[in-house]
């Protein structure tokens, strides 16, 4: 088991340097199957949740981003739903496993084909915001704990290689076109596609605006992760 986790984790860092950065969280979901066997993921992050969780950023794995991120906000203040986010807040860094009928959370899930689940948030304190990194499965079989304790080990590893990847982009293909200084855009050159979470977090900060954020309602062209953008 720990060389499987060794070999997962030097391919995730592998990926970190060399791939595309449109391609790293789904290269990295790929890796992780090595580890953990799941059909589909989520991988997303934003604000710190006060009265309801306000998302940056969020890329599916094998799901429908779009029709995915619709739906959450429907249903996303719906009591099950708050007390399984409650749930994974105050176990910050701690993996949260369950079957999604059990916790009633089936409404938002069942359509996609979603029965069982791993995730885990935690806090990123250089941004002030969060992260959410989640496994799915389909079908009875739960996840066990010793692949739950697999995950949540990984998951650092898979957020410090995911701030390398962007860390190592060239200053000139990363040049970005002139802005409002009130609203961020998605930037797509070359399939590279450059998350704005932290941009984001200091102009809303900069026009007294933190965490006031609405959904662009488009996804990166080359890539399926959304993005938000400051209101006017």
């Amino acid at each position: 088991m720990l060389h499987r986790q060794s070999r997962a984790l030097r391919e995730i860092y592998r990926l970190s340097r060399e791939a595309p950065v449109a391609d790293f969280q789904d290269a990295t979901f790929e890796a992780m199957k090595e580890l953990v066997r799941f059909d589909a993921g989520y991988w997303g992050g934003g604000r710190e949740p006060v009265e309801a969780v306000v998302v940056h950023y969020a890329h599916l794995y094998r799901l429908p981003t779009e029709e995915m991120s619709a739906a959450f906000e429907k249903v996303k203040s719906h009591p099950k739903h708050t007390e399984i986010i409650f749930r994974c807040v105050i176990n910050a860094g701690q993996a949260q496993a369950f079957d999604t009928r059990e916790v009633g959370v089936d409404d938002f899930y069942s359509p996609y084909g979603i029965d069982q689940v791993v995730t885990l948030y935690t806090h990123d304190d250089d941004l002030g915001l969060y992260h959410v990194i989640s496994l799915y499965r389909s079908g009875a079989e739960r996840f066990t704990e010793p692949e739950r304790l697999l995950f949540e080990s990984a998951v650092p590893h898979l957020l410090d290689a995911w701030r390398e990847s962007k860390l190592l982009i060239s200053p000139a293909s990363t040049a970005m076109p002139a802005r409002s200084p009130r609203r961020l855009r998605c930037w797509t050159r070359k399939a590279r596609c450059i998350s704005p979470d932290r941009l984001l977090s200091k102009s809303c900060a900069a026009n007294g605006r933190t965490g006031a954020v609405r959904s662009c309602r488009k996804t990166c062209a080359g890539c399926r992760t959304v993005h938000l953008a400051a209101n006017e």
